[in-house]
């Protein structure tokens, strides 16, 4: 039933070899019509649309608009932008584009560019050239690039590349090669994606899918019916059991607890604090609360007590006065006693 390996050896078998002759492959001669040594594009791609002016007459200046479409192969204008009445279409082969000088035109149009043939035929009717006619520079510009893209070059200058030596950067016919190569490659590139998108899934359901139901329809139904009781194998084991019901019991304990504090919060009063009281009086203070003693005001900033707590009063606890015993040698004043006299001085023991 591993499926993975088949399908990388199904990218390895679309990788060991290219098919060429498949019937959806475009082919050499589809991708690319030969000419003159040169190659071209025959897929049909559009590119762009838009008004352009021709010129009618080159004596009074006057022009008519088209609506021009140009596609990877082929410049094609007509009527109006509904695209049903055709007037004319070119191929894009061995065609260039260059600039035209405005003054040609008596009406003053500035933004003129042409297209030739580098073989020197006829592009429309009798004219070797087709001139064209833009509104803006900007526009002019725009479908030079697209030209560029449907693989039509500007005309090189051949008298510059001679002084300097230098060359185009881009071979057109260089450039031709690499697009029929990548057309090439993109045509077989579709087909693999093809196939893989439409091998994958059959893959899938041949090894995967299907294997699994046969596996179900036969080995594990017959599994089934030799293990016994069905309905024993559809009951609930002890250990889920007691699983689940801890789980209920838990929904349940959450269920009351959120019960509890929503209660709680809806029920409880906040009722706020009263503002601080402030006296500035100190009599009203002592009128207010007779038993307390009125604050001593602060001492002045130069007193010696300032920086320091206040020296407390002196307690008197009238008490009696005790006389004291007179001495029996009073000193010269009759206040002080006399000193003792110095002692007996202690004779020392010879060393």
């Amino acid at each position: 039933m591993c499926c993975g390996p088949q399908l990388k050896l199904m990218v390895e078998i679309e990788l060991s070899y290219m098919n060429t002759n498949h019937p959806d492959f475009i082919g050499f001669d589809r991708a690319s019509k030969t000419k003159q040594g040169g190659t071209r594009t025959a897929s049909h791609q559009l590119i762009r649309k838009g008004w352009l002016s021709i010129p009618v007459s080159l004596i009074k200046g006057s022009t008519r608009e088209y609506w021009f479409v140009l596609s990877s192969d082929s410049l094609t204008w007509y009527k109006d932008n509904e695209e049903k009445e055709q007037k004319y279409s070119l191929r894009l082969e061995d065609m260039r584009v260059r600039d035209i000088e405005a003054g040609r035109f008596s009406i003053g149009k500035k933004h003129v560019f042409a297209l030739f043939y580098t073989t020197g035929k006829n592009v429309y009717k009798d004219k070797d050239q087709l001139e064209m006619v833009a509104q803006s520079e900007e526009e002019v510009e725009n479908w030079k690039a697209s030209l560029l893209r449907a693989g039509v070059y500007p005309q090189s200058d051949s008298s510059s590349r001679i002084d300097s030596g230098e060359q185009d950067s881009i071979d057109p016919q260089l450039e031709r090669q690499v697009e029929t190569i990548r057309n090439l490659v993109d045509s077989y590139f579709s087909i693999v994606s093809k196939n893989i998108r439409d091998s994958v899934p059959k893959s899938i359901m041949f090894m995967m899918v299907n294997k699994l139901k046969e596996y179900i329809s036969k080995d594990l139904l017959a599994m089934i019916y030799a293990a016994g009781d069905q309905s024993e194998m559809m009951e609930e084991s002890q250990e889920a059991t007691l699983r689940r019901e801890d789980m209920i019991h838990m929904y349940h304990t959450c269920n009351e607890a959120l019960s509890l504090i929503r209660d709680v919060t809806s029920k409880t009063l906040h009722t706020p604090l009263p503002p601080p009281v402030q006296y500035d009086d100190q009599s009203d203070s002592h009128h207010r609360h007779p038993g307390v003693a009125p604050i001593p005001p602060p001492l002045p900033p130069d007193t010696p007590n300032s920086g320091r707590s206040p020296v407390p009063p002196a307690i008197n606890n009238d008490r009696p006065h005790v006389p004291r015993r007179p001495s029996a040698n009073p000193g010269p004043g009759g206040t002080r006693p006399a000193p003792p006299p110095p002692r007996p001085s202690v004779p020392q023991r010879p060393h």
